[in-house]
């Protein structure tokens, strides 16, 4: 270094300024062209380094308001805002404002989002034919999906930290739910053909699927189908996959149900191939992939999806209308037998479904799980997730969120105010002249027991006229007043409220203080318990929900023999018989919170979405939004292990 600052200084003073000034831009110039040969030469497909510091916050709050149903020129004016206001603006928001503003940004966006790393590990939607209703009639047109097996396959690839926290839980939980599973027994698990092919309990993944519509743009209605992993319990953007949505108008009305069977059967087919832990060897249609047909998955046929993990089907949710529909069942709610797991009647006497003793005799005709199936697949009409490995009708299961909350809660707990809120002497305990004031006098009651249990939600203002509308026979209460989480809370007011002194001065006040303290004492049990019930947590939840069932029917045979309105029975009373005894889960680790969760947000990306191109444009804004949170999540749990 001595010697070259000697002849550096030489030169200089021989041949003055001008020529430092030429060594200068020479040497900026060979700077320039290393660094653009540097460029040039950056291999395309070089691994992702989650550990780098880019700042993936900033660019998630950019991109959020279009992961939650913002429009497009809200996204450009944020990006331009923040380049213009800002010297060295992260390179991401740069390349987004500088996109060009037309009709086309969004499909640019989504081209340079595959590209980054957050996105780039997600399979690309998978593009099928489907029959679609138009104002021309039936046609097929191009629909899209994530199908379960790539994305499961993708997510092992590029990151088992992921896998493990989205899918498994460790090896420990998986043999744990597995042994519990087994504990619980029953002919899903002894006759399950995936139990029986991978013995390695470590390596089958449980999953469930959940199907429901939703309001969209105008009085539109959209289907929302999503799938994961039920050994862990997530958020819900970790839990809720998205398989794909619907436009339930663009459905063909004709009776082979064109447009549902093809949807499903790609589901079903994709389910299969998690099923086995292998890539396909043909499509959903039954064509061998080659080098012409989907050659990216000829590559790939009949390799492992995830070195030996595989999928085991366990559950199938959603509420009675979606379940009806979806598998054709011949026996719900709108028909004289009310259920698909036993012969309970709306009329035979000795099959009465308002019969919830556990000794009832509809309990004798409950259906056999092969019988079932062998009926049902051999019908006209058979709906393609029949076929996935595994599948059971035992794992049909009630949601108890749509049950109860929304069911047996919204009419019970109506009735029950409306004859609290009856004047002092007829029944009542509140005080006030019209029933009005007396409503009134209820919510200042509830309203402070609330606020001495530290609550974190609760109803509005009651209303007499929501709680018994005209023209509306039985008091009912609706969502508008109290959410299904805030009714579910509301029991342990009635529980209180109902066992006060001058609440039971009656036999009939002491049965209805029974029924609401057994139905807060089954809720205290699902809350203490994990995914299944032991032994001891299943007969005292039967006994609970048995004992609360009881004295609702009482409460309504008498209601009825005094010519009063009040204490409606529904089918859904006798579902919760079946949710106490006949699937050994806890309904509260099986309803169906967290998936209404996902059916919203999914609802929100759909109304933002072109009509014509939403089915791809969801799934492509649902990318960007798990994307970004997990590759944040396997930065996070690399570094968590180098420290």
């Amino acid at each position: 270094m001595g010697v070259f600052a000697s002849v550096f200084g030489c030169v200089v003073h021989l041949h003055g300024p001008a020529v430092l000034d030429r060594i200068m831009k020479l040497l900026s110039f060979v700077l320039l062209l290393a660094g653009l040969l540097l460029l040039w030469c950056k291999p395309a497909n070089a691994p992702t380094n989650y550990n780098a510091p880019l700042n993936l916050d900033l660019l998630e709050e950019v991109l959020e308001p279009i992961c939650r149903g913002g429009s497009c020129d809200r996204l450009i004016r944020l990006t331009k805002a923040i380049v213009a206001g800002t010297s060295g603006a992260h390179e991401s928001i740069q390349e987004i404002a500088m996109m060009k503003r037309s009709q086309h940004f969004e499909q640019q966006l989504h081209t340079w989002t595959s590209k980054q790393h957050f996105c780039q590990f997600m399979p690309k939607p998978f593009e099928f034919a489907c029959w679609k209703a138009t104002k021309w009639g039936p046609k097929e047109l191009s629909h899209h999906a994530i199908l379960p097996h790539d994305l499961f396959s993708a997510i092992y690839h590029e990151s088992f930290e992921l896998f493990e926290k989205l899918f498994t839980g460790g090896d420990d939980n998986m043999l744990e739910w597995w042994r519990q599973a087994e504990e619980v027994g029953g002919d899903w698990f002894q006759l399950h053909p995936v139990i029986q092919s991978q013995p390695d309990a470590a390596k089958r993944v449980p999953f469930g699927f959940h199907g429901d519509d939703a309001g969209a743009q105008g009085e539109e209605c959209i289907l929302c189908v999503t799938w994961g992993s039920v050994a862990v319990d997530l958020p819900t953007l970790d839990s809720r996959l998205v398989f794909s949505l619907l436009k339930l108008s663009e459905k063909v009305l004709l009776p082979d149900d064109p447009t549902m069977q093809m949807l499903y059967k790609v589901l079903a087919w994709s389910f299969k191939s998690l099923s086995t832990g292998k890539h396909p060897y043909e499509d959903h249609m039954g064509i061998p992939f080659s080098e012409n047909h989907h050659p990216e998955r000829w590559d790939k046929r009949g390799t492992s999806l995830a070195d030996g993990y595989c999928g085991a089907f366990a559950e199938a949710r959603g509420d009675w209308k979606w379940l009806k529909e979806t598998f054709y069942l011949q026996q719900n709610y709108q028909t004289n037998h009310v259920c698909h797991l036993c012969r309970a009647h709306t009329t035979i006497a000795r099959l009465r479904y308002t019969d919830f003793s556990r000794n009832a005799h509809h309990r004798n005709t409950m259906v056999d799980s092969r019988l079932w199936w062998g009926m049902y697949t051999s019908a006209y009409l058979v709906c393609p997730l029949l076929h996935v490995p595994g599948f059971n009708v035992y794992r049909i299961v009630y949601d108890i969120m749509h049950t109860m909350d929304l069911g047996i809660l919204q009419h019970g707990a109506a009735s029950t105010m409306w004859e609290l809120t009856e004047p002092i002497g007829e029944g009542g305990i509140f005080v006030g002249g019209t029933r009005q004031e007396r409503f009134d006098a209820a919510y200042l009651h509830y309203d402070a027991w609330v606020t001495r249990n530290h609550l974190p939600g609760k109803a509005k203002k009651f209303k007499a006229t929501q709680w018994r509308k005209n023209g509306q026979h039985f008091p009912v209460i609706h969502q508008q007043v109290m959410k299904a989480a805030v009714l579910r809370s509301f029991v342990y007011y009635l529980a209180e409220a109902s066992c006060l002194p001058s609440a039971i001065a009656t036999d009939r006040g002491c049965t209805r203080a029974v029924m609401w303290r057994e139905f807060a004492a089954g809720d205290v049990v699902m809350r203490g318990a994990g995914k299944f019930l032991d032994r001891d947590q299943r007969a005292a939840l039967i006994n609970h929900f048995e004992n609360a069932l009881l004295a609702y029917n009482a409460l309504a045979v008498e209601s009825a023999s005094n010519n009063e309105k009040l204490y409606l029975i529904i089918p859904k009373h006798h579902a919760l018989v079946h949710i106490a005894i006949d699937f050994g889960l806890n309904p509260r680790r099986t309803q169906c919170y967290l998936d209404e969760d996902m059916v919203g947000r999914c609802k929100r990306l759909y109304n933002s979405c072109n009509a014509a191109s939403a089915s791809l444009r969801v799934l492509q804004r649902y990318f960007i939004m798990v994307g970004l949170r997990w590759a944040n999540e396997i930065r996070r749990l690399r570094l968590a292990r180098f420290h």
